[in-house]
């Protein structure tokens, strides 16, 4: 299976292909709708009350397709409407470099550390890079105090990372190392990144470690 595949196959598609366009509506809990692409496939994820335009999308639909022309096909040209973007990052040919240690590794820190660490940062900065659902969490301390909080969530061989560093402790290595000591306990597994494409400190790391661009995602937002 290539790596295409097994992130899509990851996200989920229970539709399957129409015209090269895999659909999946479980994609599109935080956007109205959702668009996928790279590689020459595009994924598009449409909420429930947009299933109807699933077909007229997928006659159209091509690789190069992006987040604009799906809003304006969906809406009306005069909605509020917002585009976040974000870039999933894969392992280049030569995989994922290790990053030296930094403090004190620990796997499965306590629910208590991980509510304090929570609460002393940004709610903006915990929600962009906080735990996952279902997320293994692994921690790294530094005199007892938890700096820096790394997720993987393994889903049919694909390990989906999150990392979040405390904002007084960024550039110190703290978070790439949380994602190394991550990524090597499974070392099976398909690695992915994700990065908001405006967070350029995310992406600086990603590619120090040896990750590198795959697949873009175009999130449709209507603004209130």
């Amino acid at each position: 299976m290539q790596a295409c595949d097994q992130i899509l196959y990851f996200l989920g598609w229970p539709w399957g292909q129409r015209l090269g366009v895999r659909t999946d509506d479980e994609l599109s809990e935080d956007y109205p709708a959702l668009l996928i692409r790279g590689k020459g496939v595009c994924v598009v994820s449409l909420a429930p009350e947009l299933e109807e335009a699933a077909e007229p999308v997928a006659a159209w639909l091509a690789p190069e397709t992006c987040g604009e022309e799906l809003a304006a096909f969906l809406f009306e040209e005069d909605a509020p409407l917002a585009l976040e973007t974000a870039w999933f990052l894969i392992p280049g040919t030569e995989g994922v470099r290790p990053v030296p240690a930094r403090g004190e590794i620990r796997f499965d820190p306590p629910a208590a550390d991980i509510r304090a660490f929570a609460a002393s940062m940004p709610e903006a900065d915990w929600l962009r890079g906080g735990l996952a659902p279902y997320a293994r969490a692994c921690g790294v301390y530094d005199g007892g105090r938890l700096m820096a909080l790394a997720g993987g969530r393994l889903l049919s061989g694909v390990l989906d990372l999150s990392f979040v560093t405390h904002p007084a402790c960024r550039g110190q290595g703290f978070g790439s190392a949380a994602i190394s000591a991550m990524v090597a306990a499974y070392p099976r597994a398909l690695p992915l990144w994700r990065s908001e494409a405006s967070n350029e400190a995310s992406l600086s790391a990603a590619h120090r470690m040896g990750f590198t661009e795959y697949l873009i995602q175009e999130g449709i937002i209507i603004q209130s």
